[in-house]
């Protein structure tokens, strides 16, 4: 059972990116020779962190290798969707159950794919998978706010706490329609109906990914980059403050038409 996220670290899925031959269907040469060494680099990354792992006696988990092709249904239509980098967003395990998500997000709308035989094999060994409905979605991003009481949540969005979860909100509010928005409050509803055990929830004054935000090391000490992520409840914990440092020029003046050879290389 994994009830925080501090224990002894055992098995673990590490991502993957695309094959770079997936990239021969375009014909913007600088795009594909750009983003065939950021895939290549990425994937070296990658089986570096797995090789580290398996080191020091974790199993290592690595989702299907799927290729790059558009995908559509009759309310939306994606070009470029998502590649299996991203296991955590979706997935989140606490005690025996094993909770599959889903966000707003059309190119993300089938990213669980990459990942369904190792839930599978899990199910098998006695673990309770559970998957959220999926969403009707369109091709154009929507505002979290404006789709409610669809079932969106992201599974990132919550960090674990032996009998408490600690978990964002779903939006800001305050803010309006604020980016950083990853799920609906119905989402949040629904996993916490779904979660398969009584626990208590704590809520981040803020909405996003919480393991962009807090880092629990261990009962009574946390990390944050910005006091503000501190619920009221953890305010007694003893802190790790990080400090930002300052970003260089080039990258404040970047440019999505930098993303080429000026960039990369």
């Amino acid at each position: 059972m994994i009830w925080t996220e501090w224990d002894k670290l055992t098995e673990i899925i590490v991502g993957s990116t695309y094959d770079t031959k997936s990239l021969e269907q375009f014909d913007d040469t600088q795009f594909v020779d750009s983003m065939s060494k950021i895939l290549e680099e990425t994937e070296q990354d990658f089986q570096k962190l797995s090789d580290i792992f398996k080191s020091a006696g974790v199993k290592v988990h690595r989702p299907n290798p799927l290729p790059l092709k558009s995908e559509s249904t009759r309310q939306w239509k994606s070009d470029f969707p998502y590649p299996a980098i991203c296991p955590r967003d979706h997935h989140i395990v606490y005690g025996d159950t094993i909770i599959n998500t889903i966000g707003g997000d059309c190119n993300r709308y089938t990213e669980s794919d990459y990942f369904l035989d190792i839930m599978l094999e899990k199910h098998k060994e006695g673990r309770n998978y559970i998957a959220m409905p999926r969403p009707l979605l369109q091709s154009q991003y929507q505002h979290y706010e404006t789709m409610e009481p669809q079932i969106m949540y992201h599974a990132a969005n919550i960090i674990k706490c032996g009998d408490t979860l600690i978990h964002s909100r779903p939006y800001n509010d305050s803010e309006g329609r604020d980016f950083g928005a990853r799920g609906t409050r119905t989402g949040l509803e629904w996993v916490k109906r779904n979660i398969g055990c009584e626990t208590k929830w704590i809520e981040v004054p803020e909405c996003g990914h919480v393991d962009g935000m807090l880092a629990i090391i261990k009962p009574g000490l946390l990390m944050t980059w910005k006091e503000k992520y501190i619920p009221e409840e953890l305010k007694h914990w003893d802190k790790i403050i990080l400090t930002p440092w300052d970003l260089p020029e080039w990258f404040h003046e970047m440019r999505i038409q930098h993303f080429y050879k000026d960039k990369v290389e």
